[in-house]
């Protein structure tokens, strides 16, 4: 059997490693110079390098973590230094470190909303998805409107579709 693997994303690759190691003949398809997708670093001086991808993998990743290794990859550490700032809700607050000021109910309701928000694109036609604007017209980074369920407080704006 043959198959084709679009992209050489971590998703991809990993497609691939499993295909191949199942004996199947696998040719990968990436449209970059590169592999990694959006895992990418750039070296911005001798053995000083930034984020310029994905940036995030937690102890938990045991299995994308097995497979760095088995690439013969590394990571480097994403400890931060200083303060993030966060405008949540029309304020603009600094905090320490990287995480936004928001109580676990709250983070969980910003998640809820994150996912509501995904629902609403359609992966055959991502560009169709409505654009979500306030009253005001301007674009809204409140998410989709309340609903009942929802845990945490919303902005006062009401947002409707716009395409």
């Amino acid at each position: 059997m043959n198959v084709i693997v679009v992209g050489a994303g971590l998703a991809g690759l990993t497609a691939a490693t499993g295909l191949s190691a199942a004996g199947v003949d696998v040719t990968v398809l990436e449209a970059r110079d590169r592999v990694g997708g959006r895992t990418h670093g750039i070296e911005v001086a001798p053995g000083r390098w930034v984020d310029a991808g994905a940036a995030y993998l937690g102890v938990r990743h045991t299995e994308l973590i097995s497979m760095l290794t088995g690439l013969g990859l590394r990571t480097m550490s994403t400890d931060m230094v200083g303060a993030s700032r966060f405008d949540i809700g029309g304020g603009l607050r600094t905090v320490d470190g990287r995480f936004p000021p928001l109580n676990a109910i709250a983070l969980g309701g910003m998640f809820d909303a994150l996912d509501e928000v995904t629902r609403l694109v359609d992966v055959d036609e991502p560009w169709r998805t409505p654009v979500r604007t306030c009253s005001t017209g301007s674009p809204s980074t409140s998410g989709p409107p309340s609903r009942s369920t929802t845990r945490t407080r919303r902005p006062s704006c009401r947002c409707s579709s716009a395409r």
